[in-house]
């Protein structure tokens, strides 16, 4: 790597110090020079500071290596100075508890502080010459560039085409804007209010106080039947319309339209009378005498049976009687 010759970067720094101060001092000369001299001059001055920069630059990379390495011998000489330091202290330390002698402590002293010397005198040069280094480096790196807002304005910019920018609002959608921002806060809290509502005192709430806002009109649920899987009852499997009594003793619910059914008589209960006088049976029932009329005979009713009673003939399941 090319050694950067240090003579001519302090040429070029005072060359850089001397067109600096010109052009700092250009606007305070005389006003009879024409502004256009005065305009060709500075001109002048800042393409001359603008090629000291670029001779500047043409030595980066050898004057920040070189900066590396001083950076690194300046550590060096740091520590060996400190070593040299602590050195000369243990000499002392040894000198006080008797170890070391006066002579012997004399001769290492001399020569841990020539070398205590020795290493602060080069870390000064290297210090010095690191920070001026670092002085030219400083002058020598270009500013950052403003960060771009987007690479694709970058490059529309760059081909000289005029970036698409979004179109402003206009002040009467802006307007509009606001204005549905309210209602939409108003519609809001009276809703909020309703909700709240309902922790009132009922005696306090009345058709007028309540309004309700619109909404979509749900339609209402179907009422419970009376009869059905929604209701308590179980179905006949029928319409309601269609739904008639079950009868009672096993009755079919189909009824015959030719077959009358027979009411059936009243039962009376029978009012209690006293008993009478109990007498002593008889012993054989040929001794007990009949009083009174003969009983009438008991008709009997029979029940409803698949077989006739008139004529005796078996009807089917479907029918009672022939």
């Amino acid at each position: 790597m090319k050694q950067p010759n240090l003579a001519d970067v302090e040429v070029l720094l005072a060359e850089r110090d001397a067109v600096t101060g010109w052009l700092a001092r250009i606007d305070a000369a005389g006003s009879s020079v024409p502004p256009a001299v005065r305009d060709r001059v500075r001109q002048d001055y800042q393409g001359r500071l603008n090629g000291v920069i670029e001779r500047l630059q043409g030595h980066g990379d050898a004057i920040a290596a070189k900066l590396a390495e001083d950076r690194a011998e300046q550590e060096s000489h740091a520590d060996r100075a400190n070593a040299a330091n602590e050195a000369l202290a243990e000499a002392q330390l040894r000198h006080l508890v008797g170890e070391y002698d006066q002579s012997f402590f004399e001769t290492e002293r001399n020569r841990h502080a020539a070398d205590v010397a020795r290493h602060e005198q080069a870390l000064d040069v290297v210090a010095e010459r690191a920070g001026r280094l670092e002085e030219v480096l400083s002058l020598i790196i270009a500013p950052a560039r403003p960060v771009e807002t987007s690479g694709v304005t970058a490059s529309a910019t760059s081909m000289g085409v005029e970036p698409v920018r979004a179109a402003a609002p206009s002040p009467a959608e802006v307007v509009q804007e606001a204005v549905d921002l309210d209602e939409v806060e108003l519609v809001d809290d009276h809703i909020d209010e309703q909700l709240l509502a309902i922790f009132d005192d009922p005696g306090e709430l009345t058709e007028e106080a309540v309004e309700l806002v619109d909404e979509d009109v749900v339609p209402e649920a179907p009422v419970a039947s009376d009869r059905g899987p929604l209701s308590f009852r179980p179905g006949t499997g029928m319409p309601p319309e269609q739904e008639r009594v079950i009868p009672s003793f096993g009755m079919p619910a189909e009824i015959p339209a030719r077959f009358t059914p027979v009411a059936e008589p009243a039962r009376t209960v029978p009012t209690p009378t006293p008993a009478p006088a109990v007498s002593p049976r008889p012993m054989f029932d040929e001794d007990i005498v009949v009083s009174g009329p003969p009983p009438e005979p008991t008709v009997v009713t029979s029940g409803r049976t698949l077989r006739c009673s008139e004529c005796g003939a078996m009807n089917t399941a479907a029918e009672w009687y022939c």
